[in-house]
């Protein structure tokens, strides 16, 4: 069933109040949903969702009284019949199995079968029309199988009438016995014209796993319940090996780990708002999307959120504001006739006064009001001779644009604008974004701008709001101090994560273990301006074995990667193939005593830019078989 997760519950028993830690329960679950506590075992219907962090449950809590537990609420049900449906990705499949059997078990209490000798004679009281012979194999194939002299009548002395409404109130639709006629049940050649007139109708359980699927995902899931440290960030559960006391420990994230940010930063929230995140806090963007780790970066223009700041080109006026999933824009009003495809097209001019070299992106949120042609420039001058793409906001597509452009819905109405552009060399580095449409430039239409963002790196990065000056992120840093839970011998690190996309000259790390230097690591890294994924063990005489994977067409695509590593060597899966394998000649890294997720190569200053869902390490180096199975092969 389709299941909301986010955040934490806590419970009480004999209580059927249940309280919910950055849970937006108003938006996403309904009365009639329900709910359980992961390990409980036990789902309970839920009775009103009283606020965005408060729930009634229709019966007390009966388990053990906790807080911030992992919790399910399901809000997937059959029509009309509302048993709970499962699917891939769920917790607690076996407490949604056995409340559908109980609940189906229910639907047979009190069912009795009135039959009759007169069945025969019911049949062909139906109008046999023979248009159907699919429903006359079904009616024969059910009949036929039955003894005729053991239907007793259960009224004495049934007439027919009497017999075909008792078939009647069965809601037997009539269709269904078309084609049989008061011959019998055997009409040659029925039986063959119906299986020549069937026509196969699409399978209804697409959605469930086939039997080779099932065993493969029951094998991956046992392979990753033998991770002694497990980072779940989509589903913010995180659980660690503390020994043969404790075992395995759930704890929240800042316990597992240690995250800084020197500033802060805008991140998605589950209904796509943008929203403002305090220095040192950690980013679980989106819906379950997982942790995001992103470089510094620093936004170029002055004034991100429009207000009055920027001035005009062209003939246009300014108009009122709007907002799109908590981002303010600014309208344009184009003067009656005054748009134009050439460098006078009326728009807002974007200037940063500074001239940096090398890989920008340009990005904004656009919505249209009436204006659905925008086109966007970059000046190499005075003027904005270069086009960088023209968007059509009806159809939410580019008319044209150059490579590396991208188009996404931003919500509200209104969409996110990337755009890229290398060598910025000259001063006043600006560009435009103006209205190029004629047919709707009457004086009266407009289009809103807002999130304006200029950033120098070969990728964009999340929002960064300013208001008069330029505005830094800092850098995102995620590390652990390795315990009990870490096999310094061998292992294996299952992560999975988008897949860097290219980094400039700078190497980005995906993960890796490492004592703090440049040697004695195990690191999974992308390669700088290049396709490939590297994984490297360096010892602790500094000499690396090292394997190199080209991930061409997926950068920026969720991947699972498993690395496994002893004194033997290297062995790489990623997406459900082992890619390479690399013997060790070398040292042993000796002293490893972190994890880094997402550090650069001199490691300081992380760059790489990803999306994190959840990393395993598991205490023994996997079979290449095992690799494969882990990343989601068969």
């Amino acid at each position: 069933m389709s299941q909301y997760k986010t955040g934490t519950a806590s419970v009480t028993n004999g209580s059927p109040t249940v309280t919910g830690t950055n849970t937006l329960w108003l938006a996403n679950v309904t009365a009639g949903d329900s709910f359980t506590v992961a390990g409980d075992g036990v789902m309970y219907d839920v009775a009103s969702v009283d606020s965005d962090t408060q729930v009634t449950l229709s019966a007390p809590y009966a388990g053990t009284t906790a807080s911030g537990v992992v919790y399910a609420i399901g809000t997937g049900f059959t029509v009309p019949d509302s048993f709970p449906e499962m699917s891939q990705g769920d917790i607690e499949t076996a407490t949604i199995f056995t409340r559908a059997m109980r609940k189906i078990q229910s639907k047979f209490t009190g069912i009795a079968i009135n039959t009759t000798a007169e069945i025969g004679q019911a049949v062909s009281d139906h109008e046999a029309t023979n248009d159907h012979p699919l429903a006359t194999t079904i009616a024969k194939g059910f009949l036929s199988a039955v003894d005729k002299t053991k239907l007793d009548t259960v009224e004495s002395g049934a007439t027919a009438d009497q017999t075909k409404a008792d078939i009647d109130a069965l809601n037997i639709d009539a269709d269904t016995l078309d084609g049989i006629d008061s011959l019998g049940f055997d009409a040659a050649g029925a039986a063959d014209t119906a299986v020549s007139d069937h026509v196969a109708l699409p399978d209804p359980h697409t959605q469930y796993l086939k039997e080779s699927e099932y065993e493969a995902h029951r094998s991956r899931e046992d392979l990753l319940k033998q991770a002694t440290l497990s980072l779940d960030f989509a589903n913010n559960k995180y659980e660690v090996y503390e020994g043969p006391v404790n075992s395995l420990t759930q704890m929240p994230f800042n316990e597992a780990l240690d995250f800084t940010r020197g500033s802060a930063a805008t991140a998605r929230t589950a209904t796509g708002k943008i929203q403002e995140v305090l220095t040192d806090e950690q980013r679980l963007v989106g819906n379950r999307e997982g942790l995001l780790i992103e470089e510094a970066r620093t936004n170029l223009f002055k004034f991100s959120e429009m207000g009055d700041a920027y001035v005009l080109n062209g003939s246009a006026v300014k108009g009122g504001t709007d907002v799109a999933n908590g981002v303010s824009l600014k309208e344009l009003i184009p003067n009656a006739g005054s748009a134009s495809e050439g460098t006078g097209t009326p728009g807002f001019d974007f200037a940063t006064g500074h001239s940096q070299a090398g890989d920008h992106f340009f990005s904004c949120v656009l919505k249209q009001s009436g204006i659905t042609k925008v086109i966007v420039r970059r000046n190499t001058t005075a003027v904005y001779p270069v086009e960088l793409c023209r968007v059509d906001l009806v159809a939410g597509t580019f008319v044209s644009s150059v490579p590396g452009c991208t188009l996404e819905p931003f919500g509200d109405g209104a969409y996110l604008l990337s755009a890229p552009y290398s060598a910025i060399s000259t001063s006043a580095a600006g560009y435009k974004v103006g209205a190029y449409d004629p047919a709707s430039t009457d004086g009266v239409n407009s289009f809103y701008v807002g999130a304006v963002q200029l950033e120098q790196g070969s990728f964009p990065t999340s929002y960064i709001p300013t208001t008069g000056t330029q505005v830094t992120r800092a850098v995102d840093d995620c590390v652990r101090a390795l315990g009990d839970e870490f096999n310094p011998s061998e292992g294996t690190l299952f992560v999975r994560c988008t897949v860097p996309r290219n980094n400039d000259d700078r190497n980005a790390h995906i993960c890796e273990f490492s004592d703090g230097s440049d040697d004695n690591r195990i690191i999974l890294t992308a390669d700088a301006n290049t396709d490939y994924i590297d994984a490297f063990l360096y010892g602790v005489d500094g000499a690396a074995a090292s394997l190199t994977v080209n991930v061409a067409g997926i950068q920026g695509q969720v991947a699972n990667f498993a690395l496994s590593y002893s004194m033997a060597g290297l062995s790489l899966a990623i997406n459900g193939a082992v890619t390479t394998a690399v013997a060790n000649s070398n040292a042993y890294p000796v002293g490893l005593s972190q994890l880094t997720v997402g550090d650069k190569w001199d490691n300081s200053n992380p760059v790489v830019s990803s999306l994190y869902e959840d990393f395993r390490a598991i205490p023994t180096a996997l079979s290449e078989a095992e690799l494969i199975t882990l990343t989601g092969g068969t």
